[in-house]
C-alpha cells in the first residue's frame, strides 16, 4: 500500500516507481513539511472511504500546544491547505467542510504561501497525474 490519502485535500505528487516517474513541483517540500509537522506525535485517523487506487482516504487530526500551554486538536487538511501545501478537494456529502477549505485556500492563495508562491507552477495534482495514465 502506498499510504493514506487526506480527506478534503489533494497534495502535489511525489515520485512513486512505476506510477509517477518524478516529483510534481512542490510535492517533496509539501510531503516533508507534513512529515516534520506530525513527527513523533500521536494522530487521530478517521477512515472515510477507499479511493480509486484502493488507498484509504482519512481525516487526520493532530495536537499542538497553544500559548496557554494547553493543547488544541487541529484538522490536518485545514492546516496544510492554509500553509499552501495542498489544494482543497471537494468531497461529496460534506458541503460544510468543502466551503471552509475553499475559503482557507483562497486566503493562502492571496498570501502566496507554499505552492501559491511558485509562479506559474501550481498545477492541480489530478492534471499532473493525467500525464502518466
Amino acid at each position: 500500500m502506498r499510504g493514506a490519502g487526506h480527506y478534503g485535500v489533494d497534495a502535489p505528487e511525489v515520485r512513486f516507481p512505476g506510477v509517477i516517474p518524478f516529483d510534481q513541483p512542490y510535492g517533496r517540500a509539501a510531503a516533508d513539511s507534513v512529515r516534520q509537522l506530525i513527527k513523533g506525535q500521536t494522530v487521530l485517523v478517521k477512515y472515510r472511504y477507499s479511493d480509486v487506487y484502493k488507498r484509504p482516504v482519512c481525516e487526520i487530526f493532530f495536537t499542538v500546544k497553544n500559548p496557554e500551554q494547553t493543547t488544541d486538536t487541529l484538522d490536518l487538511a485545514q492546516f496544510i491547505v492554509s500553509k499552501g501545501w495542498a489544494w482543497y478537494r471537494t468531497e461529496q456529502k460534506n458541503t460544510k467542510a468543502n466551503s471552509l477549505l475553499k475559503k482557507i485556500q483562497a486566503y493562502a492563495k492571496g498570501q502566496k504561501v507554499g505552492l501559491w508562491g511558485e509562479k506559474g507552477r501550481a498545477v492541480r495534482p489530478e492534471m499532473f497525474r493525467r500525464r502518466f495514465r
